[in-house]
């Protein structure tokens, strides 16, 4: 078995864990970012196998360089998609924000 039959290549250029809707970025997005170990992962993720996850960094390992561009592509494109959903949903994020507030306010005076 090679360690691309682990994965779904989209024809995008995305990387889906095979027969699971993961993608491999969100699970070195866990393991660079926010320092998660393979049992971390595992948790994090309980439809993987361990040999899944392991397969996951061991193919980012293998190509460092081109899935360390693909990281930075999502996270750019994933940052616009931010900064445009807030600024053309301001007024509803705003309300949301108010209300959640609002809510946070009424735990508060509730005694324990």
């Amino acid at each position: 078995m090679q360690i691309e039959d682990y994965f779904e290549f989209d024809p995008t250029g995305e990387i889906k864990i095979k027969g699971h809707r993961i993608w491999l970025e969100d699970v070195l997005y866990e393991h660079i970012f926010r320092e998660m170990t393979p049992s971390e992962l595992l948790i994090r993720f309980p439809t993987l196998t361990l040999e899944k996850i392991h397969a996951c960094l061991l193919y980012y390992h293998a190509n460092q360089a081109r899935l360390d561009q693909y990281l930075a592509d999502y996270l750019e494109y994933t940052r616009t998609n931010r900064v445009s959903s807030e600024r053309e949903n301001h007024e509803q994020l705003a309300d949301l924000r108010q209300r959640m507030d609002a809510y946070r306010d009424q735990i508060r005076l509730v005694p324990a």
